[in-house]
């Protein structure tokens, strides 16, 4: 069902698949009547391009309630409502139809920071005596399938460098060799790089980047001419190139750096660059 259009105490039909049964046997029968009694969340980590770390609700994930009592979360593709009728009013009623993929209504919201963890993204740890980087940490097993915290260990995706491996294993198992450069960015310790282009790509990589979409059309792609008029300008930073199989040239995407220092010092190296290459 259309998540803008699911309300609390909505009475609800839930469409059951064999496999979510069979990774869940305490779910009822395939065709079920529940209540929705809350909407679903999600972790969002700190190695994210898109949106700042934390936990987010969102409408694509729904609480439900069965007869029977028993509550789990459930996709939104798989509930409908129970009155028919009342969802085509719904729908009617809705001022979103043309701009729906837009709509605040479905944007994911932020509830709170990330919980605190022993070890965060980019540490250096010991694991089975060997050194390995945390990769990424599943927040999920701090909850039940029903959506209600337990108390149990962390588990932790662990980047092996040797084998080029990841692992995922639990938190008891490691230890702690050095704090990496996320932690040390979000704690206001010195980070060094190598190069303005690795700093690039570490910021980038933790999101302190938005794209820009093109003025002119409202569209992402942009022309050199236009990404060269844009830093000059000041109202992008940075461009990117990509590259798909039908592409002879690539493609141009414009972003701004969230410290507008940086971004500025970026722009300028780009034009230097361009500059002496023509």
């Amino acid at each position: 069902m259309r998540e803008d259009l699911m309300r609390i105490g909505d009475q609800v039909i839930v469409e059951i698949s064999e496999y979510d049964r069979i990774l869940n046997p305490n779910l009822p029968v395939v065709r079920t009547k529940a209540e929705i009694v809350a909407f679903g969340h999600f972790y969002c980590g700190r190695m994210s391009q898109s949106i700042p770390p934390g936990k987010y609700r969102s409408h694509s994930k729904v609480k439900v309630c069965f007869e029977n009592g028993y509550q789990c979360v459930v996709s939104s593709e798989c509930v409908c409502l129970s009155d028919r009728d009342e969802y085509v009013d719904r729908i009617a009623e809705s001022s979103v139809l043309k701009e729906y993929s837009c709509s605040e209504s479905t944007m994911d919201i932020f509830l709170e920071d990330l919980p605190d963890t022993l070890f965060w993204e980019g540490d250096l740890v010991f694991w089975r005596n060997v050194q390995c980087r945390i990769f990424r940490i599943h927040y999920e097993d701090l909850e039940n399938r029903d959506g209600s915290e337990v108390k149990k260990p962390l588990s932790y995706n662990i980047f092996i460098k040797e084998t080029k491996k990841i692992e995922k294993v639990a938190e008891g198992e490691l230890s702690l060799v050095e704090r990496g450069d996320v932690w040390k960015f979000y704690h206001k310790e010195p980070v060094s790089f190598d190069s303005l282009e690795e700093e690039i790509g570490f910021l980038r990589s933790i999101g302190r980047t938005r794209e820009v979409k093109n003025p002119k059309n409202g569209k992402p792609d942009w022309s050199r001419k236009e990404i060269i008029e844009g830093m000059k300008s000041g109202l992008i930073h940075n461009f990117r190139v990509f590259c798909g199989l039908l592409d002879d040239e690539g493609r141009l995407f414009a972003e701004r750096f969230l410290d507008e220092d940086f971004g500025r010092k970026v722009a300028q190296m780009r034009l230097e660059r361009i500059a002496q290459a023509f």
